[in-house]
């Protein structure tokens, strides 16, 4: 850094500036003609590249380190043969220290952030770097050679601790999260953005990662528990799991904390007061909804998202798209996940659009003929269209897919007997439809595998419903509401995927069908939908076996669709 400032000095003292730079594009015009090069860099496939060692030993700091290089008498020091490097990458930042820019390829970005870190050229290091979190490419971020390269970088590049705050539930899993170091982690973990289901897996993810170098992590008990947000956390899980922790109740500072939240918690009320005097919500755990607006007079629809904020106990607004107004919405994309509200509109159809909000376009979906009451899932880039009835109640076991990257349907392999107003969701590869009509109400399952385009029939509900809304969580798949012949319903189940078993669960506490649902933070919300106080959402307590009234929807007139 002082090297910088008097570089600065010395250009605003002489006024050098302008100097400088034509100085620069005469070697770099000499570096292309091939004049005056009085050194060779070998790269790994045997490619020379003839350089001028001045500008070699100004601008990679590595080559100060080797003995003798810098002699300009030295006569065994013009060749330097860099073998864990290509010549693509070693034209590339050859091209950086004549230049000062490098134009990326893609493929090449993580082999000049290697090579950056090894020849120690910190400021191509940091360029490649911005480079590689702007692709954003999950295998290379997540790769074990990429993170220990970057690790000591994490702590102070902003992009870094929200690539890994954002995508923490991958990046936890793999071996390349026990390479960081005590700083990085908690750089990353300490983070309002940190996208977790729940306090829980922070918790856990923490003691995985001081678990794997006991000895000399377990020093760092005091900085994992700092950045735990208590007041998130259940307190079934504070007595069974954090306080039979030897390393935590050991720990004096630790148990000061607890002991202070456990005080701050006898003093108040049951409400969400002493939230906000000891921890801070972080963002995944507040319920967050795309409200579909198309009550504008003019030919517009809006998709607001909406954040309710638990501390002050409102709504508030995240970000709002605009499109042109459309008659058949099917879906919502968000994230690369599409919402489907077909409820919107009642008629059958052949086509329809979804709006796209990643990319603030809409896209056309269309099927093979009109249909009511069909089934819609999502599947990277295809929807599948299944069952439902066309004019005169026929075809319900009908199966098709649309794919954007083909532009086209295909029929796939129908389902038995039909279904129409089913619910469904997609777990490993397998598309789960739930109960729905086939001339009455039904309790079956059927299980659709995307890969081997067939069909097979599982234990089915404990009861008959359609138009109920499902959702997928720690490998079981709930259940709530939906319709019978006569009504809205309140009960409830739980799918145990793995042992194929299905389980009662508390009644809700009002009557709903088609709502959308969402799990944050150990609660299981129920939003929207029709049946008994609409406006009212339902949060189940996935801990506690228990239901309570959530927050009000703010406009009954609009669509809330949780996410």
């Amino acid at each position: 850094m002082e090297k910088d400032k008097d570089f600065l000095k010395w250009c605003d003292e002489c006024d050098r500036r302008s100097h400088s730079l034509n100085t620069m594009y005469q070697l770099k015009r000499m570096y292309e003609r091939k004049e005056m090069c009085d050194f060779i860099i070998k790269s790994s496939d045997g490619k020379e590249f003839h350089v001028h060692k001045l500008m070699i030993c100004a601008s990679i700091p590595y080559f100060h380190s080797v003995t003798g290089f810098c002699d300009v008498y030295s006569e065994n020091e013009n060749v330097a043969t860099l073998d864990m490097f290509s010549s693509v990458t070693i034209e590339l930042i050859i091209n950086y220290i004549y230049n000062g820019k490098v134009v990326y390829y893609r493929d090449a970005v993580s082999d000049v952030v290697y090579a950056a870190d090894y020849l120690q050229m910190e400021s191509l290091k940091n360029d490649a770097m911005e480079k590689l979190f702007n692709i954003g490419d999950k295998n290379t971020l997540f790769d074990k050679k990429v993170v220990l390269c970057i690790e000591s970088a994490i702590t102070k590049y902003k992009e870094a601790q929200e690539f890994y705050g954002e995508n923490f539930l991958e990046f936890s899993e793999k071996e390349s999260f026990y390479l960081l170091g005590i700083e990085s982690l908690i750089s990353i973990l300490d983070k309002d953005y940190l996208n977790v289901p729940n306090e829980e897996f922070v918790f856990n993810s923490a003691m995985k990662w001081m678990y794997h170098d006991f000895q000399n992590r377990k020093q760092y008990i005091s900085n994992i528990f700092s950045i735990l947000r208590i007041a998130y956390l259940d307190y079934s899980f504070i007595f069974n799991e954090i306080l039979s922790e030897p390393t935590i109740i050991n720990n004096g500072e630790v148990r000061d904390k607890l002991n202070k939240y456990f005080r701050i918690c006898s003093k108040e009320s049951l409400g969400n007061e002493y939230l906000s005097k000891f921890s801070s919500e972080r963002n995944s755990y507040q319920l967050k909804c795309l409200v579909y607006n198309d009550s504008y007079s003019g030919n517009t629809i809006s998709i607001e998202i909406k954040n309710f904020d638990q501390k002050c106990d409102k709504w508030v607004s995240h970000s709002t798209a605009f499109f042109e107004k459309t008659k058949l919405v099917l879906g919502i994309k968000y994230n690369n996940k599409v919402y489907f509200i077909q409820n919107i509109h009642f008629e059958g159809c052949s086509s329809g659009v979804i709006l796209d909000m990643d990319n603030h376009l809409t896209k056309k979906v269309f099927f093979s003929d009109d249909r009511f009451g069909r089934v819609m899932e999502q599947f990277k880039d295809k929807i599948f269209s299944i069952g439902g009835f066309n004019f005169g109640e026929k075809s319900k076991d009908l199966v098709e897919c649309y794919s954007f990257k083909d532009n086209n349907v295909i029929s796939l392999e129908p389902i038995s007997n039909g279904v129409s107003n089913a619910t469904s969701v997609v777990f490993n590869n397998n598309i789960y439809i739930i109960g729905g009509n086939q001339g009455e109400v039904v309790s079956n399952v059927k299980k659709y595998s995307i890969y081997r385009n067939v069909w097979e029939e599982i234990h089915p509900m404990n009861y008959a419903r359609y138009k109920a809304s499902a959702i997928v969580y720690n490998n079981r798949i709930f259940v709530v509401g939906g319709n019978s012949l006569v009504s809205e319903l309140k009960s409830c189940e739980v799918h145990d995927i793995e042992q194929g078993v299905w389980s009662d669960i508390p009644d809700m506490p009002y009557n709903r069908a088609g709502a959308s649902l969402s799990i944050k933070n150990n609660f299981l919300y129920v939003v929207g939908g029709f049946g008994e106080e609409p406006n009212q959402i339902m949060k189940y307590n996935l801990l506690q076996s228990t239901w309570n009234k959530g927050p009000l929807l703010k406009d009954p007139k609009l669509r809330y669709i949780a996410i």
